[in-house]
């Protein structure tokens, strides 16, 4: 990764006018902008930070905090109210599902408009075409007018245009998200590929998890300023933390239901006693006891573990033993058959072997409804973040492994 910066932002400020009347908009725009302004909304305020080459950086924020502007402003989509942003080479984006391709045009022809806007002639296009085809892989809709994709469609034809027009920053705004999970690992596979060759890439993404295992930076906006700048787990981290405190500070329908529905969490060891310390290797227990809001049929009690960055660890419910019951077409009642009324408490018991490694555990507890035998069709019914933390610590000289689980692994050794 190159010293030199490849984006310099410096002081940057967007302010957007509110109008209180048609009228005023349009005032506004034939006098460019010299009068029938009136309120201000600022979507940045003193944004400075430098990107490096070669850098993956992620920005994160809630709905709002500036995410898309900024990415607006980097692209020289929109101009900034103050300030400067200096970008040194090519920059290609995915922002918004829809811009940049012309909806009566086909594939093809967008593809070819887009590769003249960024200099480049009809032949050298020509020589790109089958490259940026093969990857979208969308088969004959190529020459299809793109009104007529799926949305899934339209972001592979956009991100192998994109990136086969050799960007030297690629802005990615949340378009990933619509792709289906082959294509986002053949997207994130190029990326990790061309960033050995100094390919800069701006991620904004609600997938926590995406921004922690892809960024080597992340930016966290908060109502358009810098909250923070670093590594990936520390933004993480500091995001969770003021979202699960600005949830607490609402006190409404969403804070009763979920306290309503879980009515005590407990984690304990095996012999009953209630901890939220243990060793590299300990089995863990986690009671959960539930007031159902209204009566559950066909459902599915499950936890899910994370670490403290978000990174998702484990995922298991009753509904993957019935699953296990099935399969096997073993004679044994199933959580999944069985009815439970509103109002009646329910506990359930989750049995964990000691194989995670040293960390501190996020538990979230979930209620779901699976009208079919198989996760095909799956109503969330209470999800409840935070529900309680737990810590593993090593266990002496005895007992080390790295990593976030054990895999029990054994080596055997031979020399010739």
């Amino acid at each position: 990764m190159s010293s030199d910066p490849i984006i310099s932002i410096k002081k940057i400020s967007k302010k957007f006018p509110i109008f209180t009347h048609p009228l005023h908009a349009l005032i506004y725009r034939i006098s460019g902008g010299l009068a029938g302004k009136g309120k201000t909304f600022a979507a940045l305020t003193d944004i400075s930070l430098d990107i490096q080459r070669g850098e993956t950086f992620g920005i994160i924020g809630h709905n709002g905090s500036g995410k898309s502007t900024l990415l607006q402003l980097i692209c020289n989509i929109r101009r900034p109210t103050s300030g400067t942003i200096q970008t040194n080479g090519r920059v290609g984006a995915l922002l918004e599902l829809g811009a940049g391709f012309h909806p009566e045009l086909t594939g093809r022809e967008n593809v070819f408009i887009l590769g003249a806007i960024y200099g480049f002639n009809q032949q050298q296009m020509q020589e790109k075409f089958d490259e940026i085809n093969r990857f979208a892989d969308i088969g004959d809709f190529i020459d299809q007018p793109i009104k007529r994709y799926s949305s899934g469609m339209y972001v592979r034809l956009a991100f192998a245009a994109a990136v086969c027009i050799e960007p030297d920053i690629l802005v990615i705004d949340e378009a990933l998200a619509v792709g289906d999970i082959r294509f986002q690992k053949k997207c994130f596979q190029f990326i990790q590929e061309r960033k050995k060759t100094g390919l800069t890439v701006i991620l904004v993404s609600h997938d926590l998890e995406q921004i922690r295992l892809l960024c080597d930076r992340v930016l966290l906006l908060s109502h358009g300023r810098i909250d923070y700048v670093g590594p990936p787990q520390t933004a993480i981290r500091t995001y969770r933390n003021k979202v699960s405190c600005s949830l607490k500070e609402i006190s409404t329908e969403a804070t009763r239901l979920s306290a309503s529905w879980l009515k005590n969490i407990k984690i304990s060891d095996t012999s009953g006693n209630q901890r939220t310390e243990f060793s590299t290797g300990e089995n863990i227990q986690i009671k959960a006891t539930l007031v159902p809001q209204k009566k559950l049929e066909h459902c599915n009690f499950s936890l899910q573990l994370r670490t403290v960055e978000g990174a998702k660890v484990y995922s298991w419910g009753t509904f993957n033993q019935d699953m296990g019951i099935w399969a096997n077409k073993v004679t044994a009642s199933t959580t999944w058959d069985r009815c439970f009324p509103a109002q009646n408490p329910v506990t359930i018991n989750f049995d964990l072997k000691g194989l995670l490694g040293p960390g501190k555990y996020e538990v979230q507890v979930i209620v779901s409804q699976e009208e079919v035998r198989g996760f095909g069709a799956q109503e969330i019914l209470f999800w409840i973040e935070e529900a309680a933390f737990f810590t593993v610590s090593p266990r002496g000289e005895h007992y080390h492994f790295g990593g976030i689980c054990d895999l029990q692994a054994s080596a055997f050794v031979t020399a010739s």
